[in-house]
């Protein structure tokens, strides 16, 4: 493994670690999940931002370039890829915002669910955050959903 998918994989990590104390430092304990669930888009957050972090600031500009970087970064094969862009929890792919502007002013939403369950979608944040937010709390996150 070279430096740079060293330095990146260690960066992770420490976001990784730093998740729960981020999460205590504000907003509701009712929209912070737990779980495998949670935990799995938590991941694609903290892909997405080792990307912005080893890219000068920028976003995935499409899935097939945020697919690259995880297959060489993260050294997932094409299996755990698509997993990882999975909801296990709609059987959906996550919409995930590529080429969006991370300044660091406000969170701002990278991925989320097409349909969620039972009114409930999860959110994940450029932070590395996750979020459950019924319809109301979604339409105010997201605005207007995509297509994946």
């Amino acid at each position: 493994m070279n430096a740079a998918a060293k330095f990146v994989r260690i960066a992770g990590l420490l976001g990784m670690l730093s998740l729960p104390v981020l999460a205590s430092c504000g907003g509701s304990q009712e929209y912070i999940p737990t779980g495998p669930e949670a935990e799995q888009l938590r991941q694609l957050a903290v892909a997405y931002m080792q990307h912005i972090a080893s890219h000068n600031g920028r976003a995935p500009k499409s899935e097939k370039n945020f697919r690259k970087y995880i297959k060489y970064v993260l050294q997932y094969d094409e299996a755990q890829i698509d997993a990882m862009l999975m909801s296990p929890r709609d059987g959906e792919p996550y919409v995930v915002v590529y080429n969006v502007r991370v300044t660091g002013s406000k969170p701002v939403v990278v991925a989320y669910e097409q349909s969620g369950k039972d009114g409930k979608r999860y959110i994940a944040f450029d932070f590395g955050g996750v979020e459950i937010a019924d319809e109301a709390r979604f339409a105010s996150l997201v605005g207007e959903p995509k297509s994946p």
